[in-house]
């Protein structure tokens, strides 16, 4: 057994002393480890600690225990590294021992493991203005403090940003051009763990004009200028915010009932589409649908294979034959090839194209040029 000769002198040395009379001699107690520490510090995500103590006057060997569980020799050391570890709350015991049987009182360590790293936010907004600076935001949460957190845009990692306030982190970005862009942050909490935030897809649009405070539209507006009105951050597709008019010489507004009919006129992308109020905007009465301009598309109905040409005043000539396409279109002349909606047809008339000599591309395009002479 362990340090038995000792034991046994000791034990003799009891029996001598009790058989002639003699008080036995009295062997002091190792004194306790003190300076005990972990190393990292008492908040950590290591999962296999180690403590440190100072040696104890006497002490020949040690013991710990963790938690509720039992004590453990560890030899003549002042250094010892835990198993793994659950996440949570523990206690770490250490004491000395003698070779007299002599055993100290425990010094005790409180301390967390914690691995899991803080909960971060999705970016808001979810939407942007070209070349308008715009703060994105999230927000991070834990049993730790957050200590920073980062922003990654387009995979491009910004400074470590520390609490403003509220609990939330804000970088102002300014984006240069249109399209989708791909931003997730970062965070890190005291204890070193570190978590990603969702990635959030931020849609970036040109600027638009914003007309909100004047009435009537007149007022502020140009005959001739494109308008719409302000569509809520989760409206319908369908929503009439969508739509977007024409505002014409005669004073009404003047629907673009798509997309390529827009197109037709302008290629801007809507940049120059002014937002005016529901109100300026009902105070308007409703004209003659936008047409689309001649020269431009061909288009075809989504219930027949017959295409056709564009003339002034909404007027829709069949092309009898890919020849005739071909040679006013040129033989890419299918990417010119729109589909409009059936509901459309009764809006258009025509007659049939059997020759390039009976339509002029160039001359619908130019002898058009606003929409004003197109109603006609």
């Amino acid at each position: 057994m362990r340090y038995s000769v000792a034991s046994r002198l000791a034990a003799l040395l009891m029996v001598a002393g009790s058989v002639l009379g003699v008080a036995a001699p009295v062997f002091a107690a190792p004194t306790a480890p003190v300076n005990l520490s972990i190393v990292g510090g008492k908040y950590t995500n290591d999962t296999t600690p180690t403590f440190t103590w100072t040696p104890a006057e006497g002490a020949t060997w040690y013991e710990f225990l963790l938690d509720d569980g039992s004590w453990q020799g560890i030899g003549n050391v002042s250094t010892y590294t835990l198993s793994t570890l659950p996440n949570g709350w523990h206690t770490f015991y250490v004491r000395s021992h003698d070779n007299a049987n002599g055993v100290s009182v425990s010094s005790a360590l409180t301390f967390e493991i914690d691995t899991q790293g803080p909960t971060v936010s999705a970016v808001t907004p979810t939407s942007a203005k070209v070349g308008v600076s715009t703060d994105f935001s999230i927000t991070s949460t834990g049993e730790a403090p957050t200590m920073y957190c980062q922003f990654r845009v387009n995979g491009h990692l910004s400074e470590k940003l520390h609490i403003k306030s509220g609990g939330g982190w804000t970088l102002p970005i300014t984006f240069t051009s249109v399209g989708s862009n791909v931003v997730q942050a970062t965070c890190v909490d005291a204890d070193n763990n570190s978590s990603n935030g969702p990635v959030q897809f931020v849609g970036v649009s040109k600027n638009i004009v914003v007309l909100y405070d004047t009435f009537p539209p007149a007022t502020r507006l140009s005959k001739g200028d494109t308008m719409k009105t302000q569509c809520g951050t989760y409206a319908p597709v369908n929503d009439p915010c969508h739509a977007v008019y024409y505002y014409g010489l005669d004073g009404k507004r003047h629907a673009f009932l798509s997309e390529f009919d827009y197109k037709s006129w302008y290629d801007d992308s809507f940049a120059n589409v002014h937002i005016i109020s529901v109100k300026e905007m009902n105070a308007l009465s409703e004209g003659t649908a936008v047409r689309m301009r001649p020269g431009t598309y061909l288009v075809k109905f989504a219930d027949r294979s017959t295409v056709y040409a564009v003339k002034r005043g909404g007027v829709l000539w069949a092309i009898k034959n890919e020849a005739v396409a071909k040679a006013i279109y040129g033989s890419n002349w299918k990417a010119h090839v729109i589909t409009i909606s059936d509901a459309f047809k009764r809006n258009y008339t025509g007659k049939n194209i059997y020759s390039s000599a009976d339509y002029s591309k160039s001359e619908e395009f130019y002898g058009t040029p606003t929409i004003d002479q197109n109603w006609e």
